[in-house]
């Protein structure tokens, strides 16, 4: 018998590549034309044999047959010299000088061998069913402009060619979002690039999910009101059109119970159990306690999120109770949970950022009278109440295309995943009409609730919100010189010019918001930036 682990320490592995006919470019990266004598395609491809992890695994990521593709230096040798395992090692061990270790004992079997477990049951067919639909998706959009990136990674970085996606059914998932078990997507937040989707402020966190339910089913979600400033659950249609919502405060607690989020009542009570009905219509001229309506659009799968702003100090993004657990009765009378819950209901995770179709953006900041460099904004700033998206896409346009609008809609009507208890407005403001904005007016009173105080009392406001939006139609990705990792497009962050803003766009430095705020306590990450 022979060490295995001494030959691989002593037979280099690089050497014998470059032996075989490998041509490696630099020591660094160690990629070249494939070597090996069963490599059936393109020899001219220069990434198509890389060896890895410090020079102890290689592999051929485009022609070679399956199971002489890749592994160690044994898998090397053998592939190579398409010799077996025994007489690989036996070779190789002459070629390194290690002498057989007779000391060590051969294999023997145990004298009591534990019981053999069955076999585990396959998926099931709606499983199944799931697995082949998000399959089908990663395809899509790994051949889509979605996935143009990583296209790129697996050509450049892992000398994978179009062929081998197809052969082997790769895909691309670019949300790679969090989950709370397979029912919630979340949680969607600020801090988070991945999850910084439908305007989430600094100090409010999201929970979505997206389903449906089944012909004479009743979803229920049973949760405990946060320790929190605000809770609610809102339901919508394909594209974050609102439906309908369900403030915390509105929601009646179970029996012996109390809701801790109305004035004067003990925040810090220990029975504050609620349950809420889900129904997938529209809601009815008079809606039932308790219930919210989440009918789907047609074809579309039903989409809730849950909401909780300002935590107490020192609890967690959920105030400390976790999030709503949902439950689902079937027509027959079954009740289900889990994983069989989710299987019922056809549950997804696919939430993406809302973005604009560029040709759309392009027509209207170039409304024929406007300048694009400025346009929407104005030279005196304003602040405009939200009604809907087609109000608010005419203010690219001129006084006449805006009257229009309002004339046929002025209905307000959320989209983009609005909160349907909050109201908003919105401003544009050009850097070509200064370079600082200042806004003055009188902050409104709202809830001390922060510190856990053990009464909610009355303010003007519940919350209230100012805050910074990237474009909707952002395209570019940007690195971070604190971080030295990238800035997604649509994620917000800090721009910075030099301090005498001499410096042409080329010389911009887009920072993560906290890099950029922790910038005078650590260096750059990547050589030394510019000082901004």
């Amino acid at each position: 018998m022979y060490d295995l682990d001494e030959i691989r320490r002593k037979v280099s592995l690089v050497a014998m590549a470059e032996k075989a006919g490998a041509r490696f470019r630099s020591p660094h990266k160690l990629k070249s034309c494939c070597p090996m004598p069963k490599h059936a395609g393109d020899r001219d491809n220069p990434t198509a044999f890389q060896i890895y992890d410090g020079g102890m695994k290689w592999k051929c990521f485009t022609s070679c047959p399956e199971g002489a593709n890749g592994g160690d230096v044994i898998a090397f040798y053998m592939a190579l010299k398409e010799v077996d395992f025994k007489t690989a090692i036996k070779e190789l061990a002459e070629l390194a000088e290690v002498a057989p270790d007779n000391r060590k004992a051969p294999f023997k079997l145990a004298s009591r061998q534990p019981p053999i477990k069955p076999a585990p049951t396959g998926p099931s067919p709606v499983w199944q069913e799931r697995a082949r639909r998000f399959i089908v998706w990663a395809q899509q959009n790994l051949s889509s402009g979605a996935g143009q990136k990583a296209r790129e990674y697996l050509k450049i970085e892992r000398g994978l060619w179009p062929e081998t996606w197809q052969h082997f059914g790769l895909g691309y998932n670019p949300n790679n979002l969090p989950t709370v078990g397979c029912f919630w997507t979340g949680p969607f937040s600020a801090s988070d690039e991945k999850t910084n989707l439908a305007y989430p402020g600094t100090e409010i966190t999201y929970w979505g999910a997206k389903f449906t339910t089944p012909v004479g089913a009743t979803l229920t979600l049973r949760g405990r009101y946060p320790h929190a400033r605000y809770s609610s659950l809102n339901a919508y249609r394909s594209g974050g059109v609102s439906t309908g919502s369900l403030s915390g405060t509105d929601i009646k607690p179970d029996k012996g119970s109390i809701n801790p989020s109305r004035p004067g009542k003990n925040r810090n009570a220990k029975n504050r159990d609620y349950t809420v009905s889900v129904f997938s219509t529209d809601p009815p001229a008079n809606p039932a306690k308790n219930a919210l309506y989440a009918a789907p659009s047609p074809g579309s799968t039903q989409d809730i999120l849950y909401r909780v702003y300002v935590p107490d100090k020192g609890r967690s993004l959920a105030g400390g109770t976790g999030i709503p657990k949902p439950e689902l009765k079937l027509a027959d009378g079954t009740v289900l949970t889990g994983q069989a819950l989710c299987d019922s209901l056809n549950s997804t995770h696919d939430y993406q950022s809302n973005k604009m179709n560029p040709a759309l953006y392009s027509a209207l900041v170039n409304t024929p009278g406007k300048d694009p460099a400025t346009n929407p904004a104005l030279p005196t700033f304003a602040f405009s109440k939200y009604f809907n998206l087609p109000n608010s896409l005419a203010r690219y346009g001129t006084p006449e295309s805006q009257q229009a609008a309002w004339a046929n809609n002025p209905n307000e009507e959320g989209t983009q995943y609005n909160n349907g208890d909050a109201r908003y407005m919105t401003g544009a403001y050009a850097f070509a009409y200064g370079d600082v904005l200042a806004l003055h007016g009188r902050l409104p009173t709202t809830p001390k609730t922060y510190n856990g105080q053990k009464k909610t009392k009355a303010g003007q406001l519940t919350e209230w919100d100012m805050c910074g939006i990237q474009s909707l139609v952002t395209t570019k990705t940007y690195r971070c010189p604190g971080c030295d990792q990238e800035i997604r497009p649509g994620v917000p962050h800090v721009v910075a010019w030099s301090a005498d803003r001499s410096a042409g766009e080329e010389d911009r430095r887009h920072w993560h918001t906290p890099c950029w705020n922790a910038r005078g306590r650590r260096a750059p990450a990547r050589g030394r930036a510019p000082r901004h």
